[in-house]
């Protein structure tokens, strides 16, 4: 998708087995396509969501990601209470060691 000098890639993919990714045409053709846009004045690409080695070759930035949530209704806005709320807990628990060890145990117990 591309607006405003902007490039999002939302379904790139390559297979890391080394005798496929010596010769990869998806990096290639991302390539040639970054190649390309950067000539028609295309300033951002993003590369989506993940960590991946390609990324670091295009792309010298990492950006924030963040959810919005805009309600149209009144059970909309009950919802979006209740999604905000869970957001901000689970965005607390990521930033807190100890939190995210509970989660794992819990994780593990909850797989056996």
């Amino acid at each position: 998708a591309m607006h405003a000098g902007r490039l999002s890639g939302m379904f790139t993919s390559f297979d890391c087995d080394p005798g496929v990714m010596r010769y990869s045409p998806g990096d290639l053709l991302l390539l040639h396509l970054v190649q390309k846009l950067c000539r028609e004045g295309v300033a951002v690409f993003d590369l989506g969501t993940g960590e991946a080695a390609y990324k670091g070759d295009y792309c010298q930035l990492d950006e924030p990601l963040f959810d919005s949530i805009l309600p149209m209704t009144a059970k909309g806005r009950v919802l979006a209470s209740g999604l905000s709320a869970t957001q901000r807990i689970k965005s607390w628990a990521k930033h807190n060691p100890r939190a995210m060890a509970l989660v794992a145990r819990l994780r593990k117990l909850r797989a056996k």
